[in-house]
Formats: structure tokens, sequence, C-alpha cells
């Protein structure tokens, strides 16, 4: 992962797994076209240190952390934060 990169991290650990973090990936698949014109890319990431609460997402630039209790969630907030970081 290059510096500067607009990255999305999913985290895959187990805590994250829990919360059903590997489904993030289907409500993404609608949206892949989008994060792409963004400058974004999706990483699956095996920890980010945040556990407990939800699968964490996280946002770089800006390093913004969600935990989604349902993968559902990733629908509207990966949207949402697309958005914000090219304003």
């Amino acid at each position: 992962m290059s510096r500067g990169k607009k990255k999305i991290k999913i985290c895959t650990g187990p805590g994250c797994k829990a919360w059903e973090s590997e489904k993030i990936s289907g409500h993404l698949a609608g949206m892949e076209d989008t994060i792409r014109k963004q400058g974004y890319e999706v990483y699956y990431v095996s920890c980010l240190n945040k556990c407990g609460g939800g699968a964490c997402v996280q946002f770089n630039p800006g390093k913004r952390l969600f935990k989604l209790r349902k993968p559902q969630e990733a629908s509207q907030i990966i949207p949402m934060e697309v958005k914000v970081a090219v304003a």
C-alpha cells in the first residue's frame, strides 16, 4: 500500500468476523465503480486493533473508523464517507 492513496480498510480479524465483516464485501459490490472513480481502493486487513462493538471499517486519509453492527450498514456509510472525503 503506497503512501497517499485513498483506502477503505475492512478488518477480518476474529472479533470483526463475529460481526460478519466478511459480508461487507457483498454490500460493496454495487458501489465498486463509485469507489474507484473517487480514487479509493478496498483492502481487507487482518486487524485494525479496535476490537469490540462491531466490524471495523477505516477510511484513509483521515483515519475515520466506523464499527458496523450489521454488514448492510456499509451501504449507507461508505457512499457518505467517499463523498465527504472528496468534497
